[in-house]
């Protein structure tokens, strides 16, 4: 299961928590739901996944990663999606991220870090980055 919610009451950032294990079809639903918070506001949104007990990943994911619908909302003209942050110390993850993280429509949105501090340590950088 993945649990989708706002993590502060700015709604600038989604988090989603994810169990030990899930599917692609729930990987699709949180991914639907996560687009339609962010047409409820009309700023910047990024997302941390919290994958902190995920312990593998579905092997058809990264199928799902490359579709068109990825991109487009990815790429969308005015999305007012930002960056992804990875939490997991799970290196089945971090190879997740970096081939997530190389993808032309996805290249510098996509960040990998062990812990929740380095999640929004991250997010606060690359905010200020773009400020």
């Amino acid at each position: 299961m993945i649990n989708v919610t706002w993590d502060n009451q700015e709604k600038t950032v989604i988090r989603w928590d994810m169990d030990k294990t899930w599917t692609v079809e729930q990987y699709m639903a949180a991914f639907k739901e996560t687009s339609e918070m962010m047409q409820t506001v009309n700023h910047r949104v990024d997302v941390l996944g919290d994958m902190r007990e995920t312990i593998t990943v579905p092997r058809k994911i990264m199928a799902y990663l490359t579709e068109n619908h990825r991109k487009v909302v990815v790429r969308e003209e005015g999305s007012n999606y930002g960056v992804s942050v990875l939490v997991s110390s799970s290196n089945i993850v971090k190879v997740m991220a970096e081939v997530a993280s190389a993808l032309p429509f996805t290249q510098k949105r996509f960040h990998f870090v062990e812990t929740l501090e380095e999640g929004y340590d991250i997010l606060e950088r690359l905010r200020q980055e773009t400020t």
